[in-house]
């Protein structure tokens, strides 16, 4: 009886106090929220709260009850994609269009995919543009765009005449990076002639495409799930992949970049067919054409052993192909798109400021420390999504805590047992060297890819600080910064029921109560 007891305290008893306590906090927290916000556009502020609290609380206990219902029965891939798609649903209903940043410039750079503007045209100044819908710019509203903005104009026909609209930053990008957008756009094109629905299709599309990138990098990672899971899942991805811009789609082919090679190199036995062949050629053009800061992740493709490959010939000619066709991805791509390479700020110089920043090295790492002295605490708060929209939604000071020190947690208490299979360095810690050295090299060559194209682009000529830094664009640069400094044994992979077993579905709720909070604060913004 006393062992019942016991057994029903820890299934029953403890979940149930942790939804009481986190629902409560819930309250709190949105309680906080509206104390911020007054105004609001299309619904009495009696109403908006009373709609807060109970939907808040209701989700997340829940999610909460879902989750530790489940945490030793499903892996964590699969609740991984559920409570993405959950929370992404809930995350494209409060956003409305063009509130994300560039997500004008996102859309107009998708619709000239889904028509065949690959190459963008240019004009004269050397703007990259298309013609489009002459009302979608009704679409457009950094100013304050709202929720009923959204439901007023969602059935707007598009216009017959067409005008030519221009989009350089988003320009510059490849049409790869856009492929989810313009895939969903061109379908809503097929579909109706409404270009808000187009726009949320392009959203759903690009949505779901990173979501399940995710979720095969989850999948089949030897080692991290939790840490993959936990980042993927931080407010400022979450609240990017629910719009069209290109960067989570460039986080979830780095991650997926990683985790596909660790795959091969310690749980894959014998030689590569024809798919996985293929699976790592498009990963690797993915990789090489999303954002070219994160080119350097392609290195990574070195530590699969030669045996995959058969014999050292084949493996020789797959590097040689693989090499000719990131080349031609990347570099090819850069020659291009320069053409719209454009100033738009004052005090700008690309070309001055890139040559500056070859011929005087050591200056401009002065430049870099002075930078990260300087708005290093706007950086880690920007990763925190501290500020979202164009930095005019703040995010709750829990939210923010929170989802710091879940994150923490998460990456110091994930074990790091790297299964592997047959024979494959058992126990043997230095087996990871050559990964560990590839991430390595790969991170700081991202991270000063990072640096110096705000430096040479965003900022005036000589600056003594690098301007435009937020701290999404170091996501991709975590994950393997975590591997490479965290301790790590090797074991035999034959027992997998480890992949079922969550030890921190703690984590899970913490993340589901974040990610409600952000989304609570979004929808009485923009509501």
């Amino acid at each position: 009886m006393n062992k019942f007891s016991e057994l029903s305290r820890k299934k029953y008893f403890m979940p149930a106090c942790i939804t009481v306590i986190t629902c409560y906090f819930m309250y709190l927290s949105v309680r906080w929220i509206l104390m911020q916000e007054t105004d609001f556009y299309w619904l009495a502020g009696r109403t908006v709260s009373r709609i807060s609290y109970i939907v808040s609380c209701l989700f997340l206990a829940l999610l909460t009850a879902f989750i530790f219902a489940v945490k030793d029965r499903i892996k964590p891939e699969v609740l991984f994609l559920i409570l993405y798609f959950f929370m992404e649903i809930m995350y494209m209903g409060v956003i409305p269009l063009s509130s994300t940043p560039d997500e004008t410039e996102h859309m107009l750079r998708s619709y000239g995919i889904s028509q065949g503007d690959f190459v963008p045209e240019s004009t004269e100044t050397g703007e990259g543009g298309s013609y489009v819908p002459a009302n979608i710019t009704y679409m457009w509203n950094r100013g304050g765009s709202t929720l009923k903005d959204m439901k007023d104009n969602l059935l707007m026909e598009a216009d017959d005449n067409r005008v030519f609209l221009t989009y350089s930053n988003t320009a510059l990008y490849s049409p790869i990076t856009y492929t989810p957008q313009a895939v969903g756009i061109f379908i809503g094109r097929l579909i109706c002639n409404k270009p808000y629905v187009w726009a949320y299709m392009g959203r759903f599309f690009n949505m779901m495409t990173v979501g399940i990138l995710i979720f095969f990098a989850i999948k089949i990672t030897p080692v991290g799930k939790n840490i993959i899971f936990a980042l993927s899942m931080l407010p400022i991805n979450m609240y990017e992949s629910a719009s069209l811009s290109g960067g989570p789609l460039a986080y979830a082919v780095t991650v997926l970049i990683i985790a596909y090679t660790l795959w091969h190199k310690y749980v894959k036995d014998g030689k590569m067919n024809k798919r996985e062949t293929a699976c790592l050629y498009l990963i690797l053009l993915f990789s090489a054409s999303c954002k070219i800061v994160y080119v350097p992740f392609v290195l990574m493709a070195f530590i699969i052993p030669v045996e995959r490959f058969e014999n050292k010939k084949k493996y020789a000619f797959h590097i040689i192909c693989a090499a000719v066709m990131i080349l031609l991805a990347s570099l090819g791509w850069v020659s291009i798109s320069s053409r719209y390479l454009i100033e738009y700020t004052s005090g700008v110089d690309s070309f001055a400021q890139a040559k500056y920043v070859i011929m005087h090295p050591f200056m401009y790492m002065q430049t870099i420390v002075n930078t990260f002295m300087q708005v290093g605490e706007w950086i880690i708060k920007t990763f925190f999504a501290a500020a979202l929209g164009y930095f005019d939604v703040a995010g709750s000071y829990v939210m923010i805590v929170v989802s710091a020190v879940n994150l923490i947690y998460v990456c110091v208490n994930e074990k790091l047992n790297i299964c592997v299979s047959g024979d494959k360095g058992e126990g043997d810690a230095g087996y990871f060297r050559l990964p560990a050295v590839m991430m390595a090299l790969a991170a700081l060559i991202s991270g000063l890819f990072v640096l110096t194209s705000e430096y040479v682009q965003w900022t005036p000529y000589m600056n003594p600080s690098i301007d435009g830094l937020q701290g999404r664009y170091f996501l991709p640069l975590i994950f393997p910064l975590v591997l490479i400094v965290k301790k790590k044994t090797m074991k035999k992979s034959g027992d997998r029921q480890e992949d079922l077993y969550d030890p921190m579905p703690c984590s899970k709720l913490f993340i589901c109560f974040i990610n409600l909070i952000t989304i609570v604060t979004l929808f009485i913004h923009y509501a």
